[in-house]
């Protein structure tokens, strides 16, 4: 045993000496093992750090909220022709669900802030205004749910929502550019929202944001769905027609299906009057429309759990929506862990990505490896005979070259942890993008680069432990 021990000892001193005496030769040899494991260990640092970033903040902003919604990201990936068929959700849907169901503390209908078409409008304030914010009508409980730091003020009331009053709550960018340069307080002060003037109740925080990123987390004004729904003139409901003509199919280029013939016509003054897309008018956003984009937010009662809460939400929803059995939601349930899910799959994706590119540059590593490892058996074919001549067996010499290659992969993995680590750090000092490094990406690092060095340092050292040691001692 201690006869190996001092074998393995040499072997590695040895593979040392070889590196130092052939400095530039070895540098660019592990050159693509460096640039393989730098790139494993700096995308995970990265993706680590965003990704725990992300699940902090979910945590942080209701996690036990249930969103029902026309299609969210529990339908990522469904056919989209399917989902734009489902049915819009309604204020009667909010009102049945709070009626009918006995597992929640509150129900809250949200306009304008889901998935869909949105109402953006420039908010004034004496000669001051924003760029184009988003602007979203909710009930009383948004902020409860949300749970989003307020700043100052307060937000909706009951009264406020029932009695359809123009008061707003603006996010953090709107009070940034209309009040905090002149100090003044924005509580009480009347702006202007499009066309229409609202008395400011209260100013939302700066929301935190995935990886410190600037998102436009902040560019939005609340107001009562009530309200939003006056001012804005979306009315729940869906427009009748006569028709007058039907197309024939459209010819498409190569025969093939671009669904050239998914399209409905009318004039432009009725789509004017029933969506109310003025020409000549600046601004996006429906104005007199069906509401689409309506999103409906409820929260499970202290001790409910929130699979019983959902149950419950679903069974309403269903009933509604005349469902049988046998068929599928025609609306989603949506929580935070459907975020979580997705994003799991989108970082999975990412990371089996990354791996297979730097597989890549760690197989260019490794066939550098197994061509100088080959010349260096070739150079010192006259010491593997004199080590043979001296009693040494194939397995010790077949030992001796593997560690060789293994111990210059090595290298190039400790350079390239050092680098993937050091180019983290370098990105989270100079942006403030979170990272995370553990321990276990340092030990794919080494194994990844000792993985590379064994097995491309097979050949030359399985050929090196077959030369006959009368032929390697004629060698010249």
């Amino acid at each position: 045993m201690a006869l190996r021990l001092a074998l393995f000892w040499e072997v590695i001193a040895m593979a040392a000496d070889t590196v130092r005496t052939n400095k530039m030769r070895s540098a660019l040899t592990v050159l693509g093992v460096v640039i393989g494991i730098t790139s494993i260990v700096g995308m995970t640092a990265l993706i680590r750090g965003f990704d725990q970033s992300l699940r902090e903040l979910i945590s942080q902003s209701g996690p036990d909220i249930i969103y029902i919604q026309r299609f969210g990201v529990s339908s990522f990936g469904s056919n989209l022709r399917e989902l734009l068929k489902r049915p819009d959700l309604t204020l009667s849907d909010a009102r049945a669900i709070e009626q009918q169901t006995t597992t929640l503390q509150y129900v809250d209908l949200e306009l304008g802030a889901g998935p869909g078409p949105v109402t953006q409008r420039r908010v004034f304030y004496h000669d001051l205004k924003t760029k184009s914010l988003i602007v979203f009508g909710t009930g009383e409980n948004f902020a409860e749910g949300t749970r989003i730091p307020f700043l100052t003020g307060r937000y909706f009331t009951g009264t406020d929502v029932q009695y359809r009053k123009n008061v707003c709550v603006l996010g953090n960018t709107a009070y940034k550019l209309l009040f905090e340069p002149s100090g003044t307080d924005p509580i009480g002060k009347m702006v202007r929202v499009g066309a229409e003037r609202f008395e400011v109740v209260g100013v939302f925080d700066k929301r935190p944001s995935p990886g410190g990123f600037n998102l436009n987390q902040d560019d939005f004004v609340a107001v009562p769905y009530t309200t939003y729904s006056r001012v804005w003139g979306l009315r729940v409901g869906a427009e009748r027609f006569e028709v007058v003509g039907v197309f024939d199919k459209r010819p498409s280029p190569g025969g093939f299906n671009l669904n050239q013939d998914d399209f409905v016509a009318v004039p432009y003054t009725t789509y004017s009057r029933v969506w109310g897309l003025r020409v000549g008018r600046f601004g996006r956003g429906n104005m007199n429309g069906a509401i689409t984009n309506i999103m409906i937010s409820v929260l499970p009662r202290q001790g409910v759990s929130r699979a019983s809460a959902m149950a419950d939400v679903e069974r309403v929803m269903r009933i509604r929506h005349g469902l049988k059995l046998d068929e599928p939601n025609d609306f989603d349930l949506t929580t935070q862990d459907s975020f979580l899910k997705l994003w799991d799959s989108i970082s999975q994706g990412t990371f089996l990505a990354l791996v297979v590119i730097s597989s890549i540059a760690l197989m260019v590593g490794g066939i550098g490896v197994m061509a100088i490892m080959s010349i260096s058996v070739t150079e010192r074919t006259r010491e593997i005979g004199v080590r043979k001549a001296l009693g040494a067996r194939r397995a010790e010499i077949l030992f001796q070259f593997l560690m060789e290659a293994a111990f210059l992969t090595m290298v190039g993995g400790i350079i390239g942890i050092a680098l993937g680590a050091g180019i983290g750090w370098t990105v989270h000092l100079a942006s403030g993008f979170p990272i995370s490094l553990p321990w276990w990406s340092f030990a794919i690092g080494l194994g990844f680069s000792a993985s590379v060095g064994v097995f491309f340092g097979m050949y030359p050292a399985f050929k090196a432990s077959r030369l006959d040691p009368i032929e390697a001692l004629r060698y010249e």
